[in-house]
């Protein structure tokens, strides 16, 4: 018989690629989400044997009363920081509201079932430059952190009030295929202009911690088969780089001449290091798979031919 999985946000970058994954698994797989020009029906009716085009609401959530789920995975939310300092209302109706929406329709209708939520490091905020670990002291700078914390914290104290089981994970910078914002998709456009001078904000030296999109669904596959606990862990490598090289790498394997220069201008909400402490998911048996070269690389031949 096989098992029944949820994903919500499920047209997104993480939702979509997580359904294929767990379809891959054997899992049927229910959705609910906004579609958008590139996620056209039939990518959504690959993967998914039920998908409700929605916000995620409890009217949304309603219509799969009826089907038992082992795993629910909610990506639901704005995946902009920038677009949750301009209106952080919407990011907390996308956040916070629809976990409330979440949470009730659990209690109601699944009292068995894997709750995963995929979080972010921004709950960090403002951190040194050294390994953050999962302990560390939560301040995060932008609306958009503030609200993966409120969720996170929520989530937590639901599964602990229910003996369910649910696990965080604080993704760092996802890149991949299928990946329509962030700073990779917006260097590819402007490196694939081959203008003189290319620009980008900050100075370069800032650092992040890329994972690429088949090892985050590894992680939570990981995660959510360890039945013994919840879990929050961090998502990344333990490998961080710079701004600056990752860009430089990715303008090599593009082949572009542009001259790559920063304003020094530093966007409001984003921490200047990101640097995951991975001793945690390591202990749980994770290793990464694909290097930062490779997915770059995996990561044009998807751009180049779309």
């Amino acid at each position: 018989m096989k098992k029944n999985a949820l994903i919500t946000g499920g047209a997104g970058f993480l939702g979509l690629a997580a359904a294929k994954y767990f379809k891959d698994q054997e899992y049927e797989i229910y959705g609910i989400g906004r579609k958008n020009s590139f996620n056209k029906n039939e990518l959504l009716e690959e993967s998914f044997k039920d998908f409700i085009e929605s916000n995620l609401t409890k009217k949304s959530l309603n219509n799969f009363s009826n089907v038992k789920f082992d795993l629910i995975l909610n990506c639901a939310s704005n995946s902009s920081i920038s677009n949750s300092i301009n209106n952080p209302g919407m990011d907390y109706d996308y956040s916070v509201k629809s976990i409330d929406a979440l949470i009730e329709f659990i209690d109601i209708y699944q009292n068995d079932t894997n709750l995963i939520f995929p979080s972010s490091a921004a709950v960090y905020g403002e951190v040194k430059n050294i390994p953050i670990q999962e302990e560390n002291e939560k301040k995060p700078i932008s609306p958009y952190g503030i609200n993966k914390l409120i969720s996170e914290n929520k989530i937590i104290e639901f599964g602990k009030s229910k003996n369910l089981k649910v696990d965080v994970i604080r993704f760092f910078s996802l890149y991949g295929p299928n990946q329509r914002k962030q700073i990779l998709w917006d260097a590819a456009n402007k490196f694939s202009q081959n203008n003189n001078n290319v620009e980008f904000s900050g100075d370069g030296n800032e650092t992040r911690d890329f994972i690429f999109i088949s090892d985050a669904m590894k992680i939570i596959n990981l995660v959510h088969l360890n039945k013994s606990n919840s879990f929050i862990v961090n998502g990344g490598t333990g490998k961080c780089v710079k701004i600056m090289e990752v860009l430089k790498s990715l303008q090599d394997i593009m082949g572009s001449k542009s001259k790559l220069t920063f304003n020094g201008k530093s966007r409001l909400g984003d921490p200047r290091f990101f640097n995951a402490d991975m001793t945690n998911l390591g202990n749980l048996g994770f290793k990464q798979k694909v290097t930062l070269n490779d997915g770059l690389k995996i990561f044009y031949d998807w751009f180049k031919e779309i």
